[in-house]
């Protein structure tokens, strides 16, 4: 083989590490070191999230657990940095009930979906603040003191 072929080979082999350890390293710690820096976030969790192909960055669904102290509007504050950070991942977070209803949602990583979602979950707990509320795959909504039905009509 010429030294030409030979250098072609090795940077084709090369490329190809190359790719697959930026596809295989690129972990959630970005993410996870950004929202414990958050005054309102008790931990922080992540799940490599599936279907991704060949030679792509992983995508994680990264789960973080809120203070119970926290507000909507805290929710708000991360949900609205969530998309120029995401990289392809989502975020999830989750206030406990212990200083109010449990409330659950997803962020997106692109940001016109993420709005609408939240503009949604922000009407529903406008309309029920004393409801379990989880915006997540799908919207759901629990009182615990009354008929939904009933609310409606």
């Amino acid at each position: 083989m010429t030294r030409r072929r030979w250098a072609r080979a090795i940077t084709a082999v090369g490329a190809v590490v190359a790719l697959f350890l930026s596809a295989c390293m690129s972990g959630p710690s970005r993410h996870e070191g950004w929202l414990r820096s958050q005054k309102v976030v008790a931990s922080v969790t992540s799940e490599a999230l599936p279907g991704r192909s060949f030679g792509e960055a992983t995508s994680w669904l990264v789960t973080a657990t809120l203070i119970p102290e926290a507000t909507v509007d805290d929710m708000a504050a991360l949900v609205e940095a969530w998309p120029s950070r995401a990289n392809r991942s989502q975020l999830k977070l989750v206030r406990p009930a212990s200083h109010g209803p449990q409330l659950s949602f997803t962020a997106w990583s692109q940001q016109a979906i993420t709005e609408n979602r939240w503009a949604a979950f922000a009407r529903l707990n406008l309309t029920w603040p004393e409801a379990r509320l989880s915006i997540n795959g799908a919207a759901t909504v629990e009182l615990m003191s009354c008929d939904p039905w009933a609310e409606l009509t």
